[in-house]
């Protein structure tokens, strides 16, 4: 697992997030008058409508197809779960992307974060604004967790451009 500290996440802040912030910056020009609003039930089906038709699969199918199955029964599920969510949309596009997590002590772990890879700075925006809100919500958060990256090459250069503080070992347990 990816472990961040939240507060660097939430403002973006230093020379090593300097890319990430101009992603933000670049996607918040270019789409004057989006929204970043917490998510609700009443969203859910236009959130699924917007994952089925950007789902791009990881590098190993059966793992995306496992994926996908989990994010939908979350969706499903939502409010039986007790995530937070938030969702981003653009006044063109409508949802470029949404994200779902839960805080457990001092620590947000963002259990799902979809996006329009197609809209510049969605995935960065999603990310940093979703910080921001949970550690707003939630100031005794201090650590951000984004989970693995199922082994998925892209998925790792994306997470580890957000320099973690630290990656934590993770083990199956087989009885």
């Amino acid at each position: 697992d990816y472990l961040y500290d939240a507060r660097a996440l939430a403002t973006l802040s230093g020379k090593k997030l300097n890319k990430k912030r101009n992603h933000v910056n670049r996607f918040e020009a270019d789409n004057p008058g989006y929204t970043f609003e917490p998510m609700t039930a009443a969203m859910i089906p236009d959130v699924r409508k917007f994952f089925e038709a950007t789902h791009l699969p990881l590098s190993k199918p059966a793992l995306a197809i496992f994926e996908r199955e989990q994010v939908m029964r979350v969706l499903d599920n939502f409010e039986a779960f007790g995530f937070e969510g938030a969702v981003l949309s653009t006044p063109a596009d409508g949802i470029v992307a949404f994200t779902l997590g839960e805080v457990k002590g001092d620590t947000l772990y963002t259990h799902i974060e979809k996006m329009n890879h197609q809209v510049n700075g969605a995935g960065e925006t999603v990310n940093k604004r979703f910080a921001m809100m949970m550690t707003e919500r939630h100031p005794e958060v201090r650590y951000i967790n984004r989970e693995d990256d199922s082994g998925d090459p892209g998925l790792r250069y994306a997470k580890e451009s957000y320099h973690p503080l630290e990656m934590l070992d993770k083990y199956n347990v087989v009885f």
